[in-house]
């Protein structure tokens, strides 16, 4: 299974974030494409400590969902309510220039892949602490799951 950790599947979907455009169209959900791409920079700082996050780590996420979500291919579930500090509509980054949030993401990205040995055993706000491995498992799950919302 990809994650960010392999330089091939880092690669893979910088090309399909690159592929996103101000008209890229949402197939669920309530963000719109800049929105996503502000949503996934948010979430990459909140992983790195640059920004404040909500911490929602319960019995079952830290035990039961993290499996799932992180070591199958099962699709994650549409709709899940995005944490209000990584919400471009409440308490996240407010879209600007759309090329600027675009380089804003793609820059944060890859300071979190290359912190990924340093992220080792710390705890991601819903499952709880995590292996370098697992981060680079949630980070591609992440885009993945954002990127097939918009087709790309």
């Amino acid at each position: 299974m990809s994650d960010l950790n392999d330089r091939a599947s880092f690669e893979a979907n910088t090309a399909r974030i690159r592929a996103i455009t101000p008209t890229t169209e949402r197939r669920w959900g309530k963000m719109n494409a800049q929105q996503m791409l502000c949503h996934l920079a948010d979430g990459y700082q909140v992983m790195m400590g640059e920004r404040a996050g909500d911490v929602r780590i319960t019995f079952f996420t830290r035990t039961v969902a993290k499996f799932p979500a992180l070591e199958t291919p099962m699709p994650w579930p549409k709709g899940t309510p995005t944490g209000k500090t990584v919400d471009a509509m409440r308490g996240g980054t407010k879209p600007g220039d759309f090329v600027q949030d675009m380089q804003r993401l793609l820059d944060v990205r890859a300071r979190f892949a290359e912190q990924l040995p340093a992220l080792a055993g710390k705890p991601h706000p819903f499952f709880g602490p995590m292996s370098s491995r697992l981060w680079g498992k949630w980070g591609w799950r992440h885009e993945d799951h954002h990127l097939r919302q918009f087709g790309v």
